[in-house]
């Protein structure tokens, strides 16, 4: 057997999957149900069902690997649970009352779209500091960068003995433009440190001019705020993960899928990167199976239990957001462009007395299934029962067989109450179900491409997670897409994708430079004295980083990125800097060019604006030391028929309003070549793929399916 080297892990709200990559790129996936309150537990069964396809123990694979990588729920759960950290909050004086009024975007993002309409249903969120651990102080700094008022020391100090009397675990540093100029946070650190020596209490301080210097004061404090509340009991739980790992032989360092697309190390100083990770990984690794199929442009969708996710892979690049928004928080930090809808296989169903209507989610059952799972507490029916009823899912193979389902269970649950309420035939209104959440699916697909200025045919649709190609015959229906594809290894995608990711660190800070239209060359020069001023500082912040575990600086890769757009335009773009440092006029228009291609590329040539002059709002600096990435597997091609041994029989599949028999395949059993046509339901212990009636799918060398049209 071959050295094995990569292990990946998914640990996603349902279902946590993991992946073991050999050195020539075979790879076994594994499935078990999330353990929330001990991911480790869920984890090490994963492992075990991974290992049992190669029947091998783990003693014999851990102490192979030299490289693992997780990716999460834990830090964002723990955000949304409320249970953090007791945090303090010192904020310029004024502003106290901030996390209570929010920013009014923020309590509908994340909603349905019924509920954005409507706003009798938008809600604060209950703030994660309270006011009684929040002390305002008088300072500030102007939108300049200089000082306007001092700040007032003794407030400082009096603020931060009252928050420490509080038996506060952490504390926070938050002032208006701190980005600009970090003199008055930096200032109250001191003070902070020097109270804390004096009356002998210490607790960790976060400063946001430091967690993530960017524009934008409320997602800026959100984000300080994460870090310090959710990121350390966070790190304990992934700890735990660790122990468990090295419990069972590893030697490798567990690293951390990061937001802005590459790992990370679990002893960070900024954690709160890795805030949503799961979703990341499935797009890192669309990017990675596009540059190896040579494909630029994919829309990469990911359904699990609990979300469908969207993410746009334009061109070989992944765009990134500054402002991402994170179940009901709009944070201030890099984030890979994810959409994400509460319309996963977990949603919980239910009838809408005043509408007269079923409403799908956006609550899920997380690993309590549906009501089919007779073990868990799930007291509503939900799109897997839906699926279990309509024999879509195969109820002796849910985990493989693991989890044995309860159709019965799920038909009484839907009928009495759903169906009944409509008088309608339960397997009628388990396929219409199924439909509007097929149509919704359908409907951000739309959006998320039709949005942003591009067309399907353009693009190939990758589809996975543990519930992709259950539902991918009927989401992409009609769309029109260059191609669809499905892994053969699509429950565990994700996990794939954080083994494709590279051992990167980024920091990014906001600055305000103008470029004038036809700006001679004095000015041009103004300009890259102060970018290279903040690419210098960001730089040591990343090697700083890569130094906790040894590296020097011969060992990272180094680039730079810009953040350009037209003065007076709400939307920057992202470019990857044509020079690391500018030591000249001509670096600077070398700049504003790429941002006119990149920008072209996007919104069309006669779009573009010069005569406004160029503002440069940011910058980044980005560095990566070489690791081993998995290869495609790739397997000699065979006959469009299937084997014997691939069929299983025929199963009752009640389809658009009527029973039919579809023919029942094991996946494991197909082989490159094979051509199945639907109505055809394809088995695997860790999904399920369901070829449509008029659809067929042919399995490639590199074990991926491709969907089309008979």
């Amino acid at each position: 057997m071959e050295q094995v080297e990569i292990f990946g892990i998914d640990t996603g709200g349902t279902m946590t999957d993991t992946i073991f990559v050999d050195s020539i790129g075979r790879f076994t996936v594994g499935k078990a149900q999330t353990v929330p309150e001990d991911e480790s537990k869920g984890i090490d069964k994963s492992i075990d069902n991974a290992l049992s396809y190669w029947d091998v123990r783990k003693e014999q694979i851990m102490p192979q690997l030299n490289r693992s990588i997780y990716s999460g729920t834990a830090m964002i759960n723990r955000l949304l649970s409320r249970r953090g950290r007791n945090t303090g909050l010192i904020i310029t004086k004024g502003l106290e009352d901030t996390l209570r009024l929010e920013k009014a975007v923020q309590t509908w993002l994340g909603k349905s779209y019924e509920d954005r309409l409507h706003s009798v249903t938008h809600e604060h969120n209950d703030p994660l500091i309270p006011m009684e651990r929040i002390r305002g102080v008088r300072e500030r700094i102007d939108p300049l960068g200089d000082i306007a008022i001092p700040l007032y020391e003794k407030e400082t100090a009096q603020a931060v003995e009252e928050l420490l009397e509080q038996n506060i675990e952490a504390m926070c540093i938050c002032f208006l433009f701190s980005y600009l100029n970090p003199v008055h946070e930096n200032k109250a650190k001191q003070i902070a440190l020097d109270v804390m020596a004096k009356v002998g209490k210490q607790v960790p301080l976060f400063l946001s001019s430091e967690v993530h210097p960017f524009w934008g004061e409320f997602p800026r404090l959100n984000t300080v705020i994460a870090e310090a509340y959710a990121a350390e009991p966070s790190r304990q739980q992934i700890f735990k993960v660790e122990e468990m790992l090295k419990m069972s032989g590893s030697k490798a360092d567990l690293r951390i899928m990061a937001s802005h697309g590459g790992t990370i190390d679990l002893q960070t100083s900024q954690l709160s990167r890795s805030l949503l990770s799961g979703p990341i990984g499935g797009l890192v690794g669309a990017n990675f199976l596009g540059e190896k199929l040579k494909l630029e442009n994919i829309l990469a969708t990911d359904l699990g239990g609990t979300t469908f996710d969207i993410g746009v892979v334009t061109k070989n690049r992944i765009n990134i957001s500054l402002r991402p928004v994170v179940s009901h928080f709009l944070f201030n930090l890099p984030m890979v462009d994810v959409t994400s809808v509460g319309v996963g296989t977990g949603a919980i169903l239910s009838f809408d007395e005043y509408g007269q209507r079923v409403k799908i989610g956006p609550v899920s059952a997380g690993d309590q299934v549906g009501l089919c799972y007779e073990q868990g507490n799930v007291t509503q029916p939900t799109i897997t029962d839906c699926a279990v009823i309509l024999g879509l899912l195969n109820p002796e193979n849910f985990l493989g067989g693991e989890i044995i389902l309860n159709k019965q269970r799920a038909l009484d649950g839907l009928n009495e109450q759903i169906a009944s309420r409509f008088g309608k035939d339960p397997y009628a209104t388990a396929s219409g179900i199924i439909d509007m959440q097929e149509a919704r699916m359908r409907d951000e697909l739309r959006a998320v491409i039709l949005g942003k200025g591009y067309a399907f045919s353009d693009y190939v649709l990758l589809s996975y997670g543990g519930a992709g190609p259950l539902h991918v015959g009927n989401y992409s229906h009609g769309l029109g897409f260059k191609d669809i594809l499905i892994p053969g290894w699509a429950a565990a995608f994700s996990a794939f994708g954080c083994t494709c990711a590279p051992y990167e660190y980024r920091f990014d800070k906001s600055i305000m430079l103008y470029v004038p239209p036809n700006a001679e060359d004095q000015a041009k020069m103004a300009v890259a004295k102060g970018l290279n001023g903040t690419l210098d500082a960001l730089e040591e912040r990343v090697l700083a980083e890569f130094a906790l575990k040894g590296y020097d600086r011969s060992a990272v890769t180094l680039h730079s990125i810009v953040r350009v757009q037209y003065k007076g335009q709400v939307t920057d773009l992202e470019i990857l800097s044509p020079k690391q440092r500018f030591s000249s006029p001509d670096d600077v228009d070398a700049l504003i060019e790429k941002f006119e291609e990149h920008y072209t590329e996007i919104y069309t040539r006669s779009a573009r604006f010069p005569e406004a002059g160029f503002l440069i709002t940011g910058a980044a600096s980005v560095g990566a030391v070489k690791t081993k990435l998995p290869e495609l597997p790739k397997q000699e091609m065979g006959p469009a028929q299937p084997s014997s041994q691939a069929l299983k029989g025929k199963r009752d599949v009640f389809w658009k309003g009527a029973w039919e028999k579809a023919e029942i395949l094991e996946m494991n059993e197909l082989r490159p070549g094979n051509v199945v046509l639907g109505l055809s339901i394809i088995e695997d212990p860790a999904t399920t793929l369901v070829v449509p009636p008029g659809k067929s799918v042919y399995l490639d060398e590199h074990r991926i399916f491709h969907m089309k049209e008979q």
